[in-house]
This record gives structure tokens, C-alpha cells and sequence, in this order.
């Protein structure tokens, strides 16, 4: 019984030396690791925009053409909406460059924001957009939260991509990653 006991047990050993073995390539050598499958989020992003505002958001002011904004939450809504079919009209009928076009044009046309008065492609233009950096434990404000969600929408995006609805104490937001 001794011999059958101290067989298993070298015939276990030796079984988990060569896993070991198998593992590590063979030749002793660490494991190479693996590829990720993913690419990781940028830190930055750059975006431009169209920014709709609403009577309830922070400044329901059009800072563009200087007057009060009169519409509800539900028809900016509808309104970028109807700029998203515009896009999408283009890009079907001309493809990305269309698509790009379009997307100044409408940035010229609807948009609320002073970035809109750019001049070229940087109509809409609002910069390179990162998350903040946030200390454990701190409290953030509700500014800061609301900005972190326009944020983590821009850096979900591709290149090129545009976002879907964006509703913010801003205002509605689409935004289009630019780099």
C-alpha cells in the first residue's frame, strides 16, 4: 500500500510539472501574455456639436442669434431628431464626406451654441473633452455629474460617429467625434 501511495504521489508531481511546463511555453519561460481583443477608450476625445436649448435648462438663452428659447424639453428633442434624419439622408446619399457636410451645415443652421459661429469644419467645434479626475471619497456637483455623462457618451464614440440624444442642463446635444 505504501508503494501504490507513493506512486500516485510522484505521478501526480510529475503531472502538475509538466502543466507547468505546457503553460510557460515549454522552454521555462514566462507565458507570454495575450492580446487584448479590444481597444481600449481614448483619455481624449475632440467633438463638435448641435446644441438645442430648452426652456428649463440652466440658460434658456440663444447666445447665437441673441434671443429667448421658447420650446420645450420635448421639441428640442424632436427638433434633433430631425437633424439626426438629415444626417443620416446624406451619409446614405453621399457617404461620409455628405455626412460631414451636413453635419456643418446643420451645426450653422439649428445649433444654439457659440461654437457654431467657428468658421470651416470647426462649426460646432467644443475641444477635447476627458472625464475629471475625481479624488475617492470626494463629492461631486451636479454640473460636474452632468458633464461626465456628455463626456462618457463622447469617448464611447468613433471616430467620425454621431452620438444619439443627449439631454443635459444644457440643453439637447449631439455631438460628432471629431478625433
Amino acid at each position: 500500500d505504501a508503494t501504490k501511495a507513493a506512486a500516485s504521489r510522484a505521478a501526480a508531481c510529475l503531472h502538475l510539472s509538466w502543466l507547468g511546463a505546457e503553460a510557460s511555453g515549454g522552454d521555462g519561460a514566462p507565458a507570454a501574455k495575450r492580446a487584448r481583443l479590444e481597444e481600449p477608450r481614448p483619455a481624449s476625445v475632440r467633438c463638435r456639436q448641435v446644441l438645442l436649448k430648452y426652456a428649463g435648462c440652466r440658460q434658456p438663452t440663444d447666445n447665437v442669434r441673441r434671443k429667448p428659447v421658447r420650446r420645450s424639453q420635448a421639441e428640442a428633442e424632436a427638433a434633433a431628431l430631425v437633424v439626426l434624419a438629415a444626417l443620416e439622408e446624406a451619409r446614405i446619399a453621399g457617404g461620409a464626406a455628405a455626412e460631414e457636410a451636413a453635419f456643418t451645415k446643420q451645426v450653422r443652421a439649428v445649433s444654439e451654441c457659440q461654437s457654431s459661429l467657428k468658421g470651416g469644419d470647426l462649426a460646432g467645434d467644443i475641444g477635447w473633452l476627458k472625464l475629471p479626475e475625481i479624488k475617492p471619497g470626494e463629492k461631486i456637483s451636479k454640473e460636474t455629474a452632468q458633464r461626465m455623462i456628455i463626456v462618457k457618451a463622447a469617448l464611447s464614440l468613433a471616430v467620425h460617429e454621431v452620438s444619439d440624444i443627449l439631454v443635459s442642463d444644457e440643453g439637447v446635444h449631439l455631438l460628432k467625434r471629431a478625433a
